[in-house]
């Protein structure tokens, strides 16, 4: 039997790789895959795209999408997994992870998502480390449109030319979480072309252009939500301008546009799935319309490395530092997990440095668990609450606390 050859996808691939997508996922991407290579497409994705070839078919495939993220209110550089699809007849034969080595860049990248199926990405060094929100089949909660009132408030497509107040509000909504995705004015501009259809007749999802909208106060702009692209009722993301509308009013007015559009049947009359983050305020503004969300996989995270990550986010740590009840604490503090460690000191609630670390450590962390304490995830007590393979003295855990204290994120491309 042939060898299968691992290279990188070229522009001749992309029919072959459409149909690979559309066939061999359980969900359809192959209308993702013709986005991805199209010339106008902001950046080059085809040269984040490898394939596994045999006897000149396509048989796997996997993609590393830049994306660039906010932790804490620092930028960093991000990357996801995408696409990750493999021939029925040619699994469990290590072409993913073989993908995956091809891909995976020496350095450059300070964390590394995936969402869903988190349980297989483990064996890749992948753990749960973010709540996931904003995409359909996570937390959600249904709410029937008749229990919200009308909202003085009107609903319209959004347009190119809204692309510089949605890339605003975006980054300015991203102050709320740990982990947050600005999304650039120009990418904007280029998923709201009402010209670039990608989804064709008879492919799930809607194009770009059709999930947005735009929340308007007597014809001004006050806020933006957007639905689910899988032809279902689901809100999926809502932002407003303070004091220009309440969220009481943008919620009303965003889960009853959802139940309304045409092109989107709801799960039963009138019904809408909501998959905001626990923490928004518009959840927190209607206390008595949201049951308990469903349980889903979360967004799994590795951060190839650990040292440079803190380095990049000191400013970061000596905020959360300075607002805790250990602001301006001093003294050095070391972890350790299976594959080493790491050493790192403040002086007077400033950060001093971190260093590699090899020895007897305070705080001693199971794979993966350092991520989900550094994304807000799980709080150091609940990771030891949980886990009894993990362990840190008093000081260490009261430290620990004030650095990373847990919230939301909201990581989602647009």
């Amino acid at each position: 039997m042939s060898q299968i050859s691992i290279r990188s996808a070229v522009p001749s691939d992309l029919e072959a790789l459409a149909d690979l997508e559309t066939r061999a996922m359980h969900f359809p991407m192959g209308h993702r895959v013709r986005e991805w290579f199209r010339d106008d497409f902001p950046g080059d994705h085809r040269d984040r795209i490898a394939v596994a070839e045999h006897e000149g078919r396509l048989v796997s495939a996997a993609a590393l999408i830049p994306l660039p993220f906010v932790y804490r209110g620092v930028p960093l550089q991000g990357a996801y997994w995408e696409a990750v699809v493999t021939d029925e007849a040619y699994r469990r034969q290590g072409l993913c992870r073989r993908l995956f080595a091809t891909l995976t860049p020496n350095g450059g990248l300070d964390a590394i998502f995936v969402w869903g199926a988190t349980w297989l990405y483990r064996r890749f060094g992948y753990h749960p480390a973010l709540r996931q929100y904003g995409s359909l089949g996570t937390h959600e909660r249904i709410v029937r449109a008749a229990d919200f009132p009308a909202a003085p408030l009107s609903v319209r497509p959004a347009t190119v030319d809204d692309a510089s107040f949605l890339a605003r509000l975006r980054a300015e909504a991203g102050g709320r979480y740990v982990v947050s995705t600005p999304v650039a004015e120009e990418r904007w501009r280029h998923d709201l072309r009402t010209d670039r259809r990608v989804v064709g007749p008879g492919e799930s999802g809607l194009n770009r252009w059709q999930e947005w909208r735009i929340l308007e106060r007597e014809g001004r702009a006050v806020g933006y939500f957007m639905h689910d692209p899988w032809d279902l009722a689901c809100l999926m993301e809502l932002e407003v301008v303070p004091g220009a509308a309440t969220w009481r009013e943008a919620l009303a007015a965003a889960v009853r546009a959802t139940a309304d559009f045409p092109e989107t049947p709801c799960f039963a009359a009138g019904e809408v799935r909501v998959t905001l983050p626990d923490s928004h305020p518009a959840l927190v503004a209607y206390p008595a319309a949201f049951g308990r969300a469903s349980r889903h996989p979360d967004v799994a995270a590795r951060i190839p490395d650990l040292v440079l990550f803190l380095r990049k986010v000191a400013p970061a740590l000596e905020r959360s530092l300075g607002r805790s009840p250990l602001a301006g604490w001093s003294g050095t503090m070391t972890l350790s997990w299976i594959e080493g460690g790491l050493s790192f000191r403040f002086e007077q609630g400033s950060f001093e440095e971190v260093v590699p670390f090899d020895g007897e450590a305070r705080v001693s962390l199971m794979p993966g668990r350092f991520e989900a304490l550094a994304f807000g995830y799980r709080s150091i007590s609940q990771i030891l609450d949980e886990d009894a393979d993990c362990r840190a003295d008093e000081e260490s855990e009261a430290v620990l606390t004030a650095l990373f204290p847990p919230g939301d994120s909201f990581l989602r491309p647009i």
